[in-house]
């Protein structure tokens, strides 16, 4: 018995030890991401770092800052997308922010998305249907049914 307790007061500091190296490790890829401008995936890194250790306050407060600046631009990167003329690709980088928003509430934080948010994403998911639906009816008069399937789905 007196061998379990010593081997378990080695290894709980180790194993604390390790997590916290792990959250730091996160915090690190976080602020290298956010160094390379990849905005949303640091947000994910630092989410990881916060799950890891929810005392990490670089990792919380990094988590804000960049999570806001994640958000603003995808949604201008959208924006864009949309008067390009490709508004599913605009539909995927809000379902992006969506995500995002779901993984930063899993570790106990919040983001605040800007107040425009959810009519601009309405908007931009419907007509990204509505660009499906037309597609999938050239397709279907065109006879390409897998195609029009595709579309429709």
């Amino acid at each position: 018995m007196s061998a379990l307790r010593n081997r378990l007061a080695v290894l709980l500091p180790l194993a604390i030890a390790v997590g916290c190296t792990s959250a730091t490790d996160r915090l690190n890829d976080g602020i290298t991401l956010q160094v390379q401008g990849r905005y949303m995936a640091a947000a994910y890194r630092y989410a990881d770092a916060v799950e890891r250790d929810p005392e990490l306050v670089e990792a919380r407060e990094r988590l804000l800052a960049v999570g806001d600046t994640a958000i603003m631009v995808a949604m201008d990167d959208a924006d864009d997308l949309e008067r390009r003329g490709d508004p599913v690709a605009a539909a995927r980088l809000y379902q992006g922010v969506d995500q995002l928003l779901a993984r930063v509430r899993q570790v106990g934080m919040r983001l605040v998305p800007p107040g425009e948010y959810g009519t601009v994403r309405r908007a931009i998911f419907d007509n990204a249907i509505g660009w499906q639906m037309v597609r999938g009816d050239e397709a279907r008069t065109d006879g390409r049914w897998a195609d029009a399937q595709q579309f429709y789905q």
